[in-house]
């Protein structure tokens, strides 16, 4: 098994269909975030990376284990976990739709690898699965009560003192 960059070399590959080639693939994600979760600065990942030739392109097949922090969405304390990417891509030479191009009969595998990690990141982060979130007495719920005054723009004031007749009164 040979160890790679984010970028691999697949001349063999497509001139053998339906040969594999299994390497090492080691990938920095750091910096890589969503609006709730991001992957810790400096982090790298190394992945056993499976890569199939077919008839028109190469198949990528990985697993890779994510380190990542968020806030957490109930308590907003800073919460931590690791999360499972399961990558399965394409490359072809003329890529059609969402397949990933072969460029200089290299694939750039930390790209994959990097967006998949992105779209696995979770979308609402949870410290626990029983957080209740923040504590009341620090974080007292505040209701308007019926005493509290109600603002009144000034230039309205007058319509408080607007009154209707009664349905009942009605010819």
């Amino acid at each position: 098994m040979t160890t790679v960059g984010p970028t691999i070399g697949v001349h063999d590959l497509l001139r053998r269909r339906g040969s594999r080639l299994v390497v090492n693939a080691t990938v920095d994600l750091g910096g890589a975030e969503t609006s709730t979760a991001s992957i810790p600065d400096g982090t790298e990942v190394s992945a056993e990376v499976t890569l199939d030739s077919i008839n028109d392109g190469i198949v990528l097949t990985s697993e890779l284990d994510v380190p990542w922090s968020g806030e957490c969405r109930r308590c907003l304390e800073m919460t931590s976990g690791i999360v499972r990417v399961d990558v399965h891509e394409v490359y072809r030479v003329d890529p059609v739709d969402e397949m990933l191009p072969i460029v200089n009969e290299e694939i750039d595998v930390g790209g994959a690898l990097r967006d998949a990690a992105v779209l696995s990141l979770p979308i609402a982060p949870l410290c626990s699965d029983d957080c209740r979130g923040p504590l009341p007495s620090e974080f007292p719920v505040m209701t308007a009560t019926d005493e509290s005054a109600e603002v009144v723009d000034p230039r309205w004031a007058a319509l408080s003192e607007l009154r209707f007749d009664s349905a009942d009164d009605s010819d």
